[in-house]
């Protein structure tokens, strides 16, 4: 009696286990792709502050008469 009690003990945590693995994976799916939308808007945001910091250089340069 006693082992077949700890074969459901551990068979009852494995189970455990296995949602936890499953929830697991789910999370880290989902932080996958915000972690990519957030690396895609900062790359945008680089290229707008170098395209703004070049126009702002253009205009800092132009002779004023």
């Amino acid at each position: 009696a006693l082992n077949f009690s700890a074969t459901q003990e551990i068979d009852r945590q494995q189970q455990l286990h296995k949602e936890e693995i499953a929830e697991l994976k789910t999370k880290n799916t989902e932080l996958e792709s915000k972690n990519t939308e957030l690396e895609t808007k900062v790359t945008t945001l680089e290229s707008t502050l170098e395209t703004v910091l070049d126009r702002l250089t253009a205009l800092e340069n132009t002779p004023t008469e």
